[in-house]
């Protein structure tokens, strides 16, 4: 019944025909209507801003059980706007919540349903010796019983990001809410069970890159992961 559920559910998202690859937008999954820029007036520490990272995958992935994803933060200030230093002991903000469970959201097919938990999530400021930039890292893992195939024609929602309003104004404010960033979503990991192959899913669907208050000039693309090893991207952040 359980299983009978699941399917029924993926069955009513769109199933829409898409280029393999990754998308990252604001407030909806890119498939679903999501923006790629997100303005702020920088007034308030209520109040939250979603984003949203998705993934079209190949054809032929039958026991997908885990999502490794890499996002990669671009800040307008050499040495790291404040105000995007959203996680870990020290930084200037405890902003950032993820998620994997989308909780009913229609844009999207929602492949975890919600069986990952919370996951794991790194947040890297100055990763790779370069100061203005970080790298987020989140990690769901699902029992391989609730693996099910994936299907190359739908966009499924891979993780959302919820940055807060928090130490935006007032006395213990960090400076640089009203500053251009970039993300990019530089790759999907799909690990599958029972030694069946991974695939590094990059690369834009649609778009890749969110941006925020008009992002910055120039290109967005971080760290191009096209065509590496799920290895060779991870030791960036080691």
């Amino acid at each position: 019944m359980t299983m009978f559920v699941t399917m029924l559910v993926l069955a009513c998202a769109p199933a829409l025909a898409h280029a393999v690859g990754v998308n990252l937008g604001w407030n909806e999954c890119i498939g679903g209507g999501g923006a790629t820029n997100r303005n702020s007036a920088c007034a308030s520490n209520i109040g939250i801003n979603v984003l949203y990272g998705s993934v079209v995958p190949p054809a032929g992935l039958t026991k997908v059980k885990s999502f490794e994803i890499v996002v990669d933060l671009l800040t307008q200030n050499p040495g790291f706007t404040p105000w995007w230093a959203v996680r870990g002991p020290g930084l200037c903000r405890s902003a950032l919540q993820v998620g994997g469970d989308m909780n009913g959201q229609p844009g999207c097919a929602d492949y975890l349903r919600g069986l990952a938990g919370a996951g794991t999530t790194t947040f890297t400021k100055g990763f790779a010796g370069m100061n203005d930039r970080a790298r987020i890292v989140t990690i769901f893992v699902m029992d391989s019983s609730q693996v099910i195939p994936m299907d190359p024609a739908r966009e499924y929602y891979a993780v959302r990001y919820t940055v807060l309003n928090v130490n935006t104004v007032g006395s213990s404010a960090c400076t640089g809410c009203d500053e251009p960033a970039c993300l990019v979503l530089n790759s999907v990991n799909l690990v599958q069970s029972d030694g069946l192959p991974s695939v590094v899913v990059s690369g834009a669907a649609s778009s890749d890159v969110a941006t925020w208050q008009g992002g910055l000039p120039g290109n967005c693309a971080l760290v191009p992961v096209r065509n590496r090893t799920w290895g060779s991207i991870k030791s960036l952040y080691r």
